[in-house]
C-alpha cells in the first residue's frame, strides 16, 4: 500500500471550503502518481475551469484549428481539390496568353480553311505545350464526319525541309488495310516564324 501525505487527510465531519478541498485532492492525486513511478495525470485543468486531455494535440501549442480536416479521407479530398484548383488556374492563365498570340500570329487562310473544332484543338494543344515549358512539337489525331483521319503536325520554327520531314513521319503505309491516300495537305506557318502547323487529310 502506498502511503499518502498527512495533509491529505481530514477528520470525518470536518468542514472544508470547496477550493481548499479541491487543492488537497489534486495534491493527493499528484503524490499518488509520483509514488507509482512518476506518471503524469492524464488530465490538466484549463484556464476556463474545465478539464482537457493532456495528450490531445488540439490542446498543444500547434497550428491546428478546429475547422481543419483531421480524417485521412478528408485530408486527401482537400489536397486533391487544392491541386485541381491550382492546375486549373495555371491552364487558364496559359490560355489567356496563347489565344491572343495565336489569333494575331496565324495567317488568314488558316482561319478560312480549318474548321473551328480543329482550331480549338490546336489552341488547347499549344497552350498545354507552353504551360509545360516544352518544345513546340506535337502530333494530333482527329477524324472527319466521313471517317477520314486528320493528322496535325506542330513543329517549332519554319526551316526548309520541315514539311518533307513531316511527310516521312506519316503513319500511312500502302501495305496497311487501313491505308487511305492523302486527299489534302494544308501548310501553315506562324507569322513570327515560331512554329509550323500542317494538316494532313
Amino acid at each position: 500500500m502506498i502511503p499518502l501525505p498527512r495533509h491529505c487527510f481530514r477528520p470525518i465531519g470536518a468542514k472544508t471550503k470547496p477550493a481548499i478541498a479541491r487543492r488537497h485532492a489534486i495534491a493527493a492525486l499528484s503524490s499518488l502518481t509520483e509514488s507509482m513511478g512518476g506518471l503524469r495525470p492524464p488530465y490538466k485543468r484549463g484556464t476556463d475551469g474545465g478539464s482537457h486531455d493532456r495528450h490531445d494535440p488540439r490542446n498543444e501549442s500547434s497550428p491546428y484549428r478546429s475547422w481543419q480536416a483531421t480524417q485521412n479521407l478528408d485530408i486527401q479530398r482537400v489536397t486533391q481539390t487544392a491541386i485541381i484548383h491550382e492546375l486549373t488556374q495555371q491552364q487558364t492563365r496559359s490560355i489567356e496568353r496563347v489565344v491572343p498570340w495565336f489569333l494575331n500570329t496565324m495567317p488568314e487562310p488558316y482561319f478560312r480553311q480549318v474548321p473551328e473544332s480543329f482550331r480549338l484543338d490546336h489552341i488547347k494543344a499549344i497552350s498545354a505545350i507552353k504551360d509545360a515549358n516544352m518544345d513546340m512539337h506535337m502530333n494530333l489525331k482527329t477524324h472527319l464526319p466521313d471517317g477520314r483521319q486528320v493528322l496535325t503536325f506542330i513543329r517549332p520554327g519554319t526551316m526548309p525541309g520541315l514539311l518533307l520531314n513531316m511527310i516521312k513521319e506519316l503513319p500511312f503505309t500502302q501495305r496497311s488495310q487501313d491505308y487511305m491516300p492523302l486527299s489534302r495537305v494544308q501548310v501553315f506557318s506562324a507569322e513570327d516564324d515560331s512554329m509550323s502547323l500542317n494538316v494532313f487529310v
